[in-house]
């Protein structure tokens, strides 16, 4: 099992990656209610997968700013190589400096046994391959990087204990 410090360290690495992406206008914005400025402080909304996956399915890819998002899954497949030149390249449009180290993707089942292939940052891929088994649920932590066809491209910075 992971420390509180790993989390505390990868959603400040995640925070910064979206600060990064985001223009500097809405770096400062003031949170509206208690419940946005909680989610400001840790940058990662939560959703549902079964609503979140069918809602950002489109015709062509739609490339976004990164923003952070969290939500429950269990882990369906252990992490596997898969290519990301397409990940890195609407990274770099969108002018994140410090692009997560991603050479390997997961497979996440949600909600009545759909799946999700989600990108996975290399230190998250190695921790879930020593700390999960194939069959547990986790919360995870990703950023929304662009949305296509199969639905949204996520990329896994973290993970943690699902509630």
């Amino acid at each position: 099992m992971h420390n509180a410090r790993e989390i505390l360290l990868a959603l400040l690495a995640a925070t910064a990656l979206a600060a990064q992406a985001a223009p500097a206008a809405t770096r400062t914005a003031a949170p509206a209610s208690a419940a946005s400025a909680a989610e400001a402080i840790d940058g990662f909304r939560e959703v549902r997968l079964e609503t979140f996956v069918p809602g950002a399915r489109t015709p062509q890819r739609i490339i976004l700013r990164p923003s952070g998002v969290q939500f429950d899954a269990e882990l369906a497949a252990l992490p596997r190589p898969q290519k990301a030149e397409y990940l890195q390249q609407a990274l770099q449009l969108m002018h994140v400096s410090e692009p997560p180290r991603v050479q390997q993707a997961v497979l996440l089942r949600y909600g009545r046994g759909e799946t999700l292939v989600a990108y996975i940052d290399e230190a998250a891929a190695q921790r879930l391959a020593r700390e999960v088994k194939v069959g547990e649920k986790r919360r995870f932590y990703a950023f929304h990087v662009y949305n296509y066809s199969r639905g949204p491209a996520l990329v896994v910075t973290s993970f943690g204990a699902a509630p």
